[in-house]
């Protein structure tokens, strides 16, 4: 008998369900178990800092279930459609943002890295409790995924691809300078959050300089644009790609 944990989210919702997954002589059966979803954060997250979350449901949930059946489980499973997760999970570095370290670290904490595996979003059955559908198959939902009834060399491969991001590259040193960035989601317009980014650079740059300049008669200067420009793009680059 094995436990099977599959974990997803979206902009609304992260969750985790669990199945067994039994192997008798003729023939296999899987069984519904638990499952456990929460509504996304008022605040906006991204989708990777979601699906890690919906991660460490899983984990979370899996515990409860040891600890509380009966019968003697051989392997755990845990299934996630996202690649970037699976490379914060296997990655060695130790250079994350605080809320990617701390998820990170109670998911090896609890579990091992051969154990976490990549399902295709089409089979990922958590993806059901993530989205506002009135389709709700709930027969898909009790029995799990078809590809459980079949041998573990059946199941789906994972894809041979890395992930690149080739943009501004992201140095130690600006870490410190985030604080400058302001709240990207008072903003519902690009170029608002990037102006206003530019004036906070700007007045950091007068009282650097203790210059006597009244602000009123200053003018936003390109450079500070583009300055405030490289500066979003390393923010997002460091919340959902810190590993690369």
């Amino acid at each position: 008998m094995d436990l099977h944990l599959f974990c997803d989210s979206s902009d609304k919702a992260y969750s985790a369900v669990a199945y067994l997954r039994t192997e008798y002589s003729d023939n296999v059966s899987t069984s519904f178990v638990s499952c456990k979803f929460k509504v996304a954060p008022i605040k906006q997250q991204t989708i990777p800092k979601l699906e890690l979350q919906a991660a460490v449901l899983g984990i979370r949930l899996a515990k409860s279930i040891i600890e509380e059946i009966e019968y003697s489980v051989r392997n755990i499973y845990y299934w996630t459609d996202s690649l970037v997760v699976l490379q914060q999970i296997r990655s060695v570095s130790r250079r994350f943002p605080v809320f990617v370290a701390n998820r990170l670290g109670e998911i090896h904490e609890n579990s091992e890295i051969s154990q976490w595996h990549w399902v295709p979003s089409e089979l990922n059955v958590a993806d059901m409790a993530t989205k506002e559908s009135r389709n709700f198959d709930f027969s898909i939902w009790l029995s799990g995924p078809k590809f459980l009834e079949m041998p573990a060399e059946e199941w789906p491969p994972e894809p041979n691809v890395s992930i690149e991001i080739n943009c501004v590259v992201v140095d130690d040193s600006v870490e410190n300078r985030f604080v400058a960035v302001p709240d990207e989601c008072r903003f519902s317009k690009w170029v608002r959050l990037l102006r206003s980014t530019a004036w906070v650079l700007l007045a950091t740059h007068i009282l650097k300089l203790r210059n006597k300049e009244r602000l009123r008669d200053i003018t936003l200067e390109d450079r500070f644009l583009d300055e405030a420009f490289i500066l979003l793009i390393q923010k997002v680059q460091l919340d959902c790609f810190g590993v690369e």
